[in-house]
């Protein structure tokens, strides 16, 4: 879709502040998507936008993101260069003892680290059960910092590019048409960040990304994915390593 087309289909009753669209069935018959939600993202051409279904805007920025990793040839992943370029941040199998014990409530915000949003752009069959938990999932300030020196450290560029996919401007708004959302806390919320920091840093969280997670989500008693077994953890803070999420069962 152009911005030549018109503008009934973008009124405040058809498209949510999620940027969500969604198609009467005779529309979505003929432009041959199935009925339902679809996401809006910037086409190839200037001024031009793409309309597709969420999984196919996934697959979309996977196949980019692949490509460009491919032609800059310095990481096979996104994983790869986030575990290579983080202090404090180790790439930990999942435990041999089974799922943790919390699972995911059924409604609510998540908060997430970055290696768990890696793992989704990497395409990693594991990350399959975070994907439909997309339009709860929270990001903090440190979260996108460490994407943005991952995506960096990667090759990839800042903004896209006429003659190459995948750049870190493209990962962020396709996962903002995918519903996934950054959470920047009040000034009246720092100090009791600040306790949980100390707290999670006592506990022996040394990556600060995931210490910012852990820390807000146990302020706001919300529910954490990791990239490891979320063990050690002080009282109050809820987290599961994403891989057991099919064990617990990831109500969206």
């Amino acid at each position: 879709m152009t911005s030549t087309a018109s503008t009934d289909l973008m009124t405040p009753a058809t498209v949510d502040n999620r940027r969500r669209v969604r198609l009467p069935a005779g529309l979505a018959d003929a432009a041959g998507l199935h009925p339902g939600a679809v996401v809006v993202l910037p086409g190839a051409a200037p001024g031009e936008l793409v309309l597709a279904t969420p999984a196919a805007a996934l697959a979309r920025l996977r196949r980019d993101l692949a490509e460009a990793l491919r032609l800059a040839g310095r990481y096979p992943s996104l994983t790869a260069a986030l575990t290579g370029h983080t202090t404090g941040r180790a790439a930990d199998p999942p435990a041999a003892d089974g799922p943790a014990p919390a699972a995911i409530p059924a409604g609510g915000p998540v908060l997430v680290d970055t290696a768990v949003l890696t793992a989704v752009l990497d395409g990693e069959p594991a990350a399959d059960p975070v994907i439909p938990l997309l339009p709860r999932l929270q990001l903090t300030d440190a979260v996108t910092d460490d994407l943005v020196a991952a995506a960096h450290a990667a090759g990839l560029p800042a903004e896209p590019q006429p003659d190459r996919p995948g750049s870190f401007r493209a990962i962020l708004t396709a996962l903002d048409a995918l519903g996934v959302r950054s959470y920047r806390p009040a000034d009246a919320d720092r100090a009791a960040l600040v306790v949980w920091d100390f707290a999670l840093r006592t506990a022996g969280v040394g990556c600060s990304a995931e210490r910012a997670v852990l820390a807000l989500a146990g302020h706001l008693g919300a529910a954490a994915l990791l990239a490891r077994p979320a063990t050690g953890l002080p009282d109050g803070v809820t987290a599961i390593d994403y891989r057991h999420l099919a064990a617990v069962g990831a109500a969206a």
